[in-house]
């Protein structure tokens, strides 16, 4: 499970830098453009479903410290 919320946390950094670029960058060349948006659209889903689970993670620790 480690493996996977370290590669699951890589793919929220790069969702989060794209989000930068694409904010942040002029684009003279359209293409660029496009590649990034549509890396952020696929990663789009991984990132929300990794974000859920460590809410839920958090809160399951939360709920223990209670008991």
């Amino acid at each position: 499970m480690d493996k996977m919320l370290a590669r699951l946390a890589g793919m929220s950094a790069r969702y989060n830098e794209i989000n930068d670029l694409l904010m942040n960058t002029s684009f003279s060349d359209s293409r660029e453009y496009a590649k990034l948006s549509k890396e952020q659209s696929n990663l789009q889903a991984p990132v929300d479903a990794y974000r859920e689970l460590t809410k839920i993670m958090d809160d399951i620790k939360g709920n223990e410290e209670l008991l």
